[in-house]
């Protein structure tokens, strides 16, 4: 079984609160995405009716089709080697 978790961008990392006060935490900059590989499946995939759905519905927050460790989902371009 492995593991697959990727941090989000630091570029794509937005402080929390509201101006002056904003912050930054450990939390923020542990924000990715994650799947399980359990032989050739993966686990925690959202499916692709799930993406169709969403990646219409919300286009500006979702284009799946990992799991979003905190904020909303994204899409990873890496695969699992």
């Amino acid at each position: 079984m492995l593991f697959d978790f990727d941090l989000r961008p630091i570029e794509e990392i937005q402080p929390w609160g509201n101006p002056p006060h904003l912050s930054l935490s450990w939390f923020g900059f542990t924000d990715g995405f994650y799947r399980l590989q359990v032989g050739s499946e993966c686990l925690f995939n959202y499916s692709n009716q799930f993406v169709e759905h969403w990646s219409q519905q919300l286009p500006h927050l979702y284009s799946g089709p990992f799991v979003d460790y905190y904020g909303e989902p994204r899409k990873i371009d890496q695969a699992v080697s």
